[in-house]
């Protein structure tokens, strides 16, 4: 922390913090993936780390996450058993979400989780949505608009159906404007044209009204839950 902001600015002062660059160079639509996902997750409520667009000096843009950790320190890789254990409904929150934005690359490298505070971090969405592959990612969403998407470590861990089905059901009710709204702000930057964006909130409006079904036609996904067809608790 730093000397204070100044007058007019009640017990504020400057600060630097730690955090995590993504840039579009290895994976064409990381930037504008990251931001939406991001975004996103914080708007259901999930613990995405805070992050931001940000420019850089050759004037392009990067999706800057704040670090996270004791002290900014990187977390070891999440043994996903033991946070489904200790966090049930939080890991069934990441694995709808993560099937509501088309994210196949959930790990326990992309996750991390502190038994002694119980907190737990979800991050990495670079290749969701538009996906991997530069001027492919309205027909990538076209293909995969109505499938059931379960990857990951975290669904063969899940148990209860009840979180799952909650999730699917919260993730249902975020508001038709906001799905627009924020793809569409990541076109005003240039980080997906408007088309694409476009087909972004097509597809998410799309698919928050399928999760439940999906979770339907997908039982063998989830091989340690049996209590299907227990309701909404």
């Amino acid at each position: 922390m730093d000397s204070a902001i100044g007058i007019g600015v009640t017990a504020s002062s400057w600060c630097t913090l730690a955090g995590v660059v993504k840039q579009d160079t290895s994976v064409p639509y990381t930037v504008a993936n990251e931001y939406i996902c991001g975004s996103l997750g914080q708007a259901v409520g999930l613990p995405v780390p805070p992050g931001t667009i940000a420019k850089l000096n050759d004037d392009s843009y990067a999706y800057v996450a704040l670090k996270f950790g004791i002290k900014g320190d990187s977390l070891p890789p999440v043994d996903a058993a033991a946070m489904v254990l200790a966090k049930p409904t939080t890991a069934a929150g990441i694995a709808v979400f993560d099937c509501w934005i088309l994210n196949s690359d959930r790990h326990n490298g992309n996750l991390a989780f502190s038994p002694a505070s119980g907190t737990v971090s979800m991050f990495d969405h670079g290749h969701s949505l538009l996906g991997p592959n530069a001027g492919n990612g309205i027909a990538h969403l076209d293909g995969l608009r109505d499938q059931p998407y379960w990857y990951g470590c975290l669904p063969p861990e899940l148990q209860y159906s009840t979180h799952l089905h909650r999730w699917a059901e919260r993730i249902s009710s975020v508001h038709d404007d906001l799905l627009a709204e924020i793809p569409q702000r990541a076109a005003d930057l240039r980080l997906c044209s408007p088309p694409e964006a476009a087909k972004i909130s097509e597809v998410l409006t799309f698919r928050k009204k399928r999760l439940a079904d999906y979770l339907d036609q997908s039982k063998a996904s989830f091989p340690k839950v049996n209590d299907w067809g227990g309701g909404v608790l």
